[in-house]
Order: C-alpha cells, then sequence, then structure tokens
C-alpha cells in the first residue's frame, strides 16, 4: 500500500505527467487540503486572537510557515522518491538492450507492424495511410502517426519524398479495413487488423 501510495506522486505518461491516483482520489488533493486548512486556521486564529499580544501572534504565525513548508518539504520528498523508483524501474528494464530491443515496451504494435512491412515490402516506397485516426489531435491521432512513419521508414507515410507516386498502401487502426481497398490495388500483407496494400 506505501509502495503504491509513492509511486502514485510521479506517473510520466508520454510527454508529459499525469497525476496520480489512490483509492480514487487524486494523490495532491490530500496536500491541497492540508495547506488549505493550515492557511484558514491561520485566518481564523488571526481574527480571534487579534488583540492578543504580538507575541501571541508570531507563534501563530511561526506554526502556519512551519507546517506550510512541513507539506511543501513532504510532498517534494515523496516526489522525488516515487521519480527514482520510477527511473530505477526504467533502467532495469532497458539495461544492456540493443537499440531495437529498447522500443517495444512503449510501442510494441507500432515496432512490429512496421517490421512486418518492410519485411514484405523491403525498400523506398511512398503510401498512403489510411487510418480513423484524428490528425486534429495530438494524442493518440498525431503522435502514433508519427512514431509510425518513423518506424516504417524507408516506407514513406509523411510524405517526406515530395511528388513521388504512391505505390502502396498502410491502412492502420482503419474500421473494416478491406472496404478500404481501391479496386486496384491488392493485399499482399495482413498483421492484426492492419493491411498493407501494393497495386496490382
Amino acid at each position: 500500500m506505501l509502495i503504491d501510495l509513492i509511486d502514485s506522486f510521479y506517473v510520466p505518461h508520454y510527454n508529459c505527467c499525469t497525476i496520480g491516483i489512490t483509492n480514487g482520489i487524486y494523490i495532491y488533493s490530500f496536500f491541497y487540503l492540508a495547506g488549505i486548512a493550515v492557511i484558514i486556521y491561520y485566518l481564523i486564529s488571526s481574527y480571534l486572537l487579534k488583540e492578543n499580544t504580538p507575541s501571541t501572534q508570531a507563534k501563530f504565525k511561526n506554526f502556519t510557515h512551519k507546517a506550510l513548508w512541513g507539506i511543501l518539504i513532504t510532498l517534494i520528498i515523496f516526489q522525488t522518491i516515487a521519480q527514482i523508483r520510477f527511473f530505477t524501474d526504467e533502467l532495469d528494464f532497458y539495461h544492456n538492450r540493443r537499440i531495437s530491443q529498447r522500443y517495444p515496451g512503449r510501442f510494441q504494435e507500432l515496432v512490429d507492424f512496421s517490421l512486418f512491412c518492410k519485411s514484405i515490402l523491403p525498400g523506398k516506397h511512398t503510401a498512403q495511410l489510411i487510418t480513423d485516426l484524428d490528425f486534429n489531435k495530438d494524442f493518440p491521432g498525431l503522435f502514433t502517426t508519427w512514431v509510425l512513419g518513423y518506424f516504417l521508414y524507408p516506407i514513406d507515410i509523411k510524405n517526406i519524398r515530395e511528388g513521388e507516386p504512391k505505390d502502396c498502401l498502410i491502412i492502420f487502426m482503419k474500421k473494416d479495413p478491406y472496404q478500404n481497398i481501391p479496386v486496384d490495388y491488392k493485399v499482399i500483407g495482413k498483421f492484426n487488423n492492419h493491411l498493407l496494400a501494393i497495386k496490382k
């Protein structure tokens, strides 16, 4: 339970960080609520003790400062421990692996499909990508297509070689993929629900 609690302080997701959730509650909420409670306590105490001596008021102010610093330092400690655990796990996973073996941990299907296509259709080709992914959204649409284009190369789906005629189709994450094959193309490879087609 304690390990799960600590790990939830650092949950990276691609190029952004999502806040961990414990028992359905965002973990940082506990610290926000604690900080707000200390501030409210200080404001109420200041109002009730405004007639007291400066030394008494100073004690409450000092307590508030220490409590807020304590909350902040505790949060930083938990975040640091979680980050160390995360990067230690990543190092253990990727250590002594070749570059080509490090990708599948994050992009298994994209890597496997790309290698499948290049094994059937080696060399340089210019492909048209047919997909249901939304390119207007950074994730998953645009991000996934850029990653797929990286692994597929030298099969070009990003129009890097401008002006070259398209000689194949990549049907990826498309509903009813066979319905999207033009009559002048034929399927030469199927990987899960993804297709590779070339001109007849």
